[in-house]
């Protein structure tokens, strides 16, 4: 949603399913703000991700939501919260 286009579409669904369990998607393309926070969300590490979505709102409310002189709010933080709910 971030960047506008599906990270892991491919030709067939098998063909996608198996990207999402083995690929990594390209972190250079969502703003620098949220790198860390979407790479921690996609992880395939289980361990390595967050437990809960109580920890990423945290997050977000400490690194990412912090407001950046002159510039106008941004949806940015909501969006990464949609994904961080999607199931694995």
């Amino acid at each position: 949603m971030l960047t506008g286009e599906c990270p892991f579409r491919r030709a067939t669904i098998t063909d996608t399913l198996a990207a999402v369990v083995k690929d990594e998607p390209d972190f250079t393309k969502p703003p620098a703000r949220l790198r860390s926070l979407i790479r921690r969300c996609l992880n395939k590490d289980v361990r390595k991700r967050w437990q809960d979505i109580g920890d990423v709102r945290i997050a977000m409310e400490e690194d990412v939501a912090a407001p950046i002189e002159g510039a106008a709010p941004s949806r940015a933080p909501w969006i990464v919260a949609g994904v961080a709910c999607l199931p694995p």
